[in-house]
C-alpha cells in the first residue's frame, strides 16, 4: 500500500465516519464522504466542523455526496451501522478497483464477514472505531468519548504491512490505533 496521500472514501459518513473522514483530510487525503443529504449539503456549504475531546477543527477539502462515485479510491471505510452492511457494500463496488481495499469500520459480529463476502476477501480489512462522536447538527459533528485505540486488522492473520500502514495513517491523522492480531475475536 502507497503511504503518500490517497483517494479515500466513507461511506456512511454518519458521526464516526465523517469524524475519520475529516482527520484524514486535515492530513492532505482527498476523502470523500457519502452519507445524508442534509449532513452532505451542510459540509459541502460550510465545511465538517469537529469539535470534543481532539479539538476544533474546520475541514474544508471534502467531498461530500449522497451516492457513491464511479471512481476508484486506494481505500473505503464501511462506516454503516450492521443493518446497512450488505446494501452499502454493494453500492461501495463503483469505487472498488483492483487495488482498492475496503475496511469495514464497524463494532459488531458478522460485518467483515458481509463485506468481505461481497468485496471479495483478499482485500477487506476488518476495524473497530473505540470513540464515541455525535452529530448536534447537519455538518458539525463531535467527538465525546474514547474508550481504547481504534483496532484495525486483517480477518484471519497477524498485522501485514497494509494493516500496519492502515493504522498508521489513522493514528497520524490524531485517531489513536493500533493494530490487531485476532480482529475477528476483538470485534464484538
Amino acid at each position: 500500500m502507497d503511504s503518500g496521500k490517497m483517494n479515500i472514501a466513507i461511506m456512511g459518513a454518519g458521526a464516526i465516519g465523517s469524524v475519520i473522514g475529516g482527520m484524514l483530510a486535515r492530513q492532505g487525503h482527498r476523502v470523500t464522504l457519502v452519507g445524508r443529504k442534509s449532513h452532505m449539503d451542510a459540509i459541502s456549504q460550510s465545511g465538517l466542523h469537529i469539535s470534543g475531546i481532539w479539538g476544533e477543527h474546520t475541514v474544508l477539502n471534502l467531498d461530500a455526496v449522497t451516492s457513491p462515485p464511479h471512481k476508484y479510491m486506494n481505500l473505503v471505510f464501511l462506516t454503516v451501522k450492521s443493518f446497512d452492511t450488505a446494501t452499502s457494500a454493494r453500492d461501495a463496488l463503483s469505487m472498488v478497483g483492483p487495488d482498492t481495499i475496503v475496511v469495514s469500520m464497524q463494532n459488531g459480529l458478522g460485518n467483515v464477514e458481509t463485506l468481505a463476502g461481497i468485496a471479495g476477501r483478499d482485500r477487506t480489512i476488518g476495524a473497530m472505531a473505540i470513540f464515541g462522536a455525535i452529530i448536534p447538527e447537519p455538518g458539525r459533528v463531535e467527538v465525546t468519548a474514547i474508550a481504547s485505540e481504534t483496532l484495525v486488522g486483517e480477518m484471519d492473520q497477524p498485522p501485514t504491512p497494509r494493516v500496519e500502514a492502515i493504522a498508521r495513517m489513522l493514528d497520524d491523522a490524531g485517531i489513536p490505533t493500533k493494530t490487531s492480531a485476532n480482529t475477528m475475536r476483538d470485534i464484538w
